[in-house]
């Protein structure tokens, strides 16, 4: 009786040990998919960030490049006119230079 009760308390020891190792099995498993997830996550979110990044510079780009065009534009209209108003006042001073001579 003795014996089986010994026999019964090893029994429930093994038990116990082997669960405390399926346990800390487990939890190193946990661990690793947590880390490795983490790690998934750490990629993507600095992958998309990335992409972000490249299509914000790709907008401005773009922006910059239409205001630049506008700016072009107007200027140059604005230097038509001061040629022509330039044009004008050169006939004008011709003009007058030629009556003061006379």
């Amino acid at each position: 009786m003795i014996q089986e009760t010994m026999s019964k308390i090893r029994d429930a020891e093994d038990q116990a040990e082997q669960i405390v190792k399926d346990s800390e099995a487990e939890c190193r498993k946990i661990l690793e998919d947590a880390r490795r997830r983490a790690s998934e996550m750490i990629q993507q979110a600095s992958a998309k960030g990335k992409e972000q990044a490249l299509k914000t510079r790709k907008n401005t780009e773009a922006e910059t490049e239409k205001e630049v065009m506008a700016f072009l534009s107007d200027a140059e209209t604005e230097l038509q006119e001061l040629r022509q108003n330039a044009y004008g006042k050169e006939k004008e001073a011709v003009k007058m230079v030629v009556s003061l001579l006379v």
